[in-house]
């Protein structure tokens, strides 16, 4: 088995892509998905926000197949990451990207692995662009050296990488319908009043009997005060680490505490500044462990903490589009460092559950989120297993 140095241009084809005229509507809201470089933040790239139509395709991007490998060229991430997506299905792309297609004797998932294996490397190669952001020159992208074997022993490196990630692309799925489910759930109980046994209830005005009408301040501790000891190493968590769909916090840090957010297992964070909140960041605590019950995180969080309802009863309010339209609407300060006003929690009101509903819904709904978690750290395992073990195979080092 003979591995050989071949510059990236021996290894595929590259395309440029381009953005549709935003002021034309009949190029957008199509069917065709388009990638821009802000969704370059996974590894496989399904659908995308925005879509265009077949005129928006033919005045400004390009359509390519499914599994092309996306990179990012341009922008401000380059400063940070060399960002490089595979494509699951057609699509289009914008002008910050690059489309690579694998040319014949090469292997599209081998050489997806190869990037994301040189990602630091490729990254180092950009340069100052304009407004302080980062360029890819083609020149200097395509004539990047990497490692290639015969197209044999590409497919079965690629298979053990695949096999990798497509465990960990199984159990995110998982983990967006357990969500799916325990917001589904609280809409249909808390919103739409259909809980267990709504019929029976004698109702005044349409409200159920033991339901009280009452502001998120009156039930929800807004940025309670933590105990911590001084001096002491805790697990931080910079904004980066809130996912805009998902409650899990990911990629968090070890820190003394001094400023910031402070708070513990069941509480909910919640961003406060733009355009933070308005994309969606919001994380339940979960995954301190006993000896180290405390954590603290960015100034720019909002802590939510239970105090007459359920834990996941306020995670799931948090996430509710009326209650984040609310807070969004209450943001004051300049353009670009908005933040939420406090006083908009004693303005939103919602009804307390009586206690035997809240604790049917935290009965079902506390193991979906044990098995986030729990799924959140099995792939934490296969990431680390994968990382170590990709740059010994696609150098050779071992061979499958």
């Amino acid at each position: 088995m003979k591995w050989e140095q071949r510059a990236l241009a021996d290894c595929a084809s590259f395309f440029s892509g381009g953005t549709p005229n935003k002021g034309r509507p009949e190029y957008w809201g199509g069917a065709i998905p388009w990638v821009s470089s802000g969704e370059m933040t996974s590894q496989f790239i399904k659908d995308t926000t925005l879509q265009i139509t077949e005129e928006g395709l033919s005045a400004g991007s390009r359509l390519m197949p499914e599994g092309t490998i996306f990179t990012v060229v341009r922008g401000m991430s380059l400063a940070t990451e060399f960002r490089v997506s595979y494509a699951t299905a057609p699509m289009a792309f914008n002008q910050d990207l690059k489309a690579l297609v694998a040319k014949e004797g090469i292997d599209p998932y081998f050489l997806f692995s190869a990037l994301r294996s040189q990602a630091t490397s490729i990254r180092d190669l950009a340069t100052e662009a304009a407004h302080g952001t980062k360029k890819l020159e083609m020149e200097r992208f395509q004539s990047f050296q990497i490692l290639v074997p015969d197209l044999d022993t590409q497919i079965q490196v690629a298979k053990a990488i695949r096999n990798y990630d497509d465990l960990i692309e199984n159990n995110q799925r998982r983990i967006a319908l357990l969500e799916e489910s325990a917001h589904l759930l609280y809409r249909e109980w808390f919103l739409n009043l259909r809980f267990p046994g709504h019929e029976s209830y004698p109702s005044v005005g349409g409200v159920p009997e033991g339901w009280a009408r009452k502001s998120i301040s009156d039930m929800v501790q807004i940025n309670p005060k933590v105990a911590f000891e001084k001096d002491r190493i805790y697990p931080f968590v910079p904004m980066q680490a809130l996912s805009e769909c998902s409650m899990l916090i990911e990629d968090t840090e070890e820190r003394a505490i001094s400023g910031g957010a402070k708070f513990q297992n069941q509480d909910t964070l919640l961003a406060r500044i733009t355009p933070c909140l308005e994309n969606g960041k919001t994380g339940f605590v979960q995954f301190l462990e006993e000896d180290k019950p405390v954590a603290s995180g960015s100034t720019e969080f909002i802590v939510m903490r239970s105090e007459s309802v359920s834990p996941y009863w306020v995670y799931c309010t948090a996430r509710d589009e009326g209650f984040r339209k609310h807070a969004i609407g209450s943001m004051v300060g300049s353009d670009g460092r908005q933040r939420v006003n406090l006083k908009c929690f004693d303005s939103y009101f919602a009804f307390q559950p009586p206690e035997n509903v809240l604790n049917d819904f935290d009965e079902k709904v506390e193991p979906m989120f044990k098995e986030i978690q729990l799924l959140s750290r099995m792939n934490q395992r296969l990431r680390e297993a994968r990382d170590a073990l990709l740059p010994k195979l696609m150098s050779g080092e071992i061979q499958v």
